[in-house]
């Protein structure tokens, strides 16, 4: 008997808006994003990215050393943050300087009547699980006299990422792991006997309720590969402790655990007794576990 297994996938989009900051010297004018919006996705394996172009003018007679220092507003950290969750993110640039507190690089301020462009990038590290939600994170974004610390400009910015709904499912023990759109396992009874059983765990992931839908090609019964209208061979599955009945698609809702490896759930196969007249050969069916985020 073969089953399969099928993945749902989606996404989120990012966009970015431009406000000019008010300088708290009459010789300095900053450009920078109202907010900042990372795409993550916590079920693959790559990082979260979102560049970001600061861009600064300088109309002074002389040239000034400064410092664009970016630290949290409430937090000790940098994450972003939704109802006690939290999401770690970095901020790196040119020569910048980071720690989990505070974000700082040198800028030479030289009277030009062209704006000096600085290169930012917020970056989530892969392997963090997150919730399906918002999670947002206030900044203090603050350009400063790299002599005196007098704050040339200063505003708030805001980081958030809005993590997407996700579910995934795969046997246990399969090659791919969750990273494959479709995973299959074989049960094989052998020499047919009524009420004989086999078990299999299937692990689901996701990081919202999922609802998992269980359907059979051939409506619970296992049919002869060469004369499928003969008389079929009937069986029933307990999946995690709930019997279901595959004469039509059956579902249940569950809630993984709240880690990226999920949880594994139970599913036994127990034969029911044919009909007289049952032809030799092979018998098949194929059950399909679908997931999506509920």
């Amino acid at each position: 008997m073969t089953y399969k297994l099928a993945i749902s996938i989606l996404s989120t989009a990012t966009g970015l808006a431009l406000f000019a900051l008010p300088a708290s010297a009459s010789d300095v004018s900053v450009l920078m994003p109202s907010g900042v919006s990372v795409q993550y996705d916590p079920f693959t394996s790559q990082a979260g990215l979102q560049a970001v172009s600061v861009e600064v003018s300088y109309s002074g007679a002389t040239p000034k050393q400064a410092r664009l220092v970016i630290t949290p507003e409430t937090d000790t950290e940098f994450v972003m943050a939704n109802a006690g969750e939290r999401v770690e993110f970095v901020i790196e640039g040119p020569a910048g300087m980071f720690t989990p507190s505070r974000f700082e690089m040198p800028i030479s301020l030289v009277p030009s009547s062209a704006p000096q462009i600085i290169e930012l990038e917020f970056k989530i590290p892969a392997g963090q699980y997150a919730d399906a939600a918002l999670f947002e994170s206030d900044l203090v974004f603050t350009l400063e006299d790299a002599t005196s610390s007098m704050a040339l400009s200063e505003d708030f910015l805001r980081a958030s990422t809005n993590i997407p709904a996700r579910a995934q499912t795969n046997f246990a023990g399969a090659n791919a792991g969750y990273l494959n759109g479709t995973s299959f396992a074989l049960v094989d009874f052998g020499e047919i006997e009524v009420g004989a059983r086999r078990n299999i765990n299937f692990q689901v992931r996701g990081n919202t309720n999922v609802l998992i839908e269980v359907s059979s090609e051939n409506h619970g019964t296992m049919v002869n590969t060469a004369m499928p209208s003969q008389h079929p061979i009937p069986y029933r599955i307990v999946a995690d402790g709930e019997a279901l009945d595959l004469s039509a698609p059956q579902s249940l809702m569950r809630r993984p655990e709240r880690t990226l490896a999920g949880s594994s759930y139970p599913m036994e196969v127990i034969i029911g007794k044919p009909d007289e007249g049952l032809f030799s050969g092979q018998y098949r069916d194929i059950i399909t576990i679908d997931v999506t985020p509920g």
